[in-house]
């Protein structure tokens, strides 16, 4: 029964290395989608991750101010008052919603395009943590097997 108890555990922990590489792989795949969205004045929306983005507005005349804000943390992460077009990359710390608001009397188009993507340092802590760990119980748990099948 013990011999079978291993190879159950073994089972387990090669599942959990296999899913843990899959896991990184496919996270990889969907980071690299690409992410853009046109807004006009007065209008927000939400940023779906982590990532830098590059921020293009175009303003039709006049005063404007655009922010973006992280309502996790509860603080602005970009503001600026301008009467210029914006051209501009924006590091979006983490993984989350972003709300973008743009004020102005006359129209603003304003583009984000991500530039790049990450994943958040909490999911890579726990994608490394369990892939890492259970490769450590597998090496263990073979190396020891290999010592008992050495004595017998």
């Amino acid at each position: 029964m013990e011999g079978c108890g291993v190879r159950l555990l073994k089972a387990i922990l090669i599942s959990i290395l296999i899913i843990t590489v899959f896991s990184l792989a496919i996270q990889e795949k969907i980071l690299q989608k690409p992410y853009s969205q046109v807004i006009l004045t007065g209008r927000g929306f939400v940023v779906p991750s982590a990532r830098v983005i590059l921020l293009n507005t175009n303003p039709k005349g006049g005063e404007y101010m655009i922010a973006i804000f992280d309502p996790e943390a509860n603080k602005t992460i970009f503001l600026r008052r301008t009467d210029r077009p914006i051209n501009k990359e924006v590091t979006l710390p983490h993984s989350g919603p972003y709300y973008v608001l743009i004020d102005s009397e006359l129209p603003v188009v304003c583009a984000l395009k991500g530039v790049a993507s990450y994943p958040s340092k909490e999911i890579l802590n726990i994608e490394y943590g369990m892939g890492g760990v259970s490769a450590l119980l597998l090496a263990g748990i073979i190396l020891l097997e290999g010592k008992r099948n050495d004595k017998s």
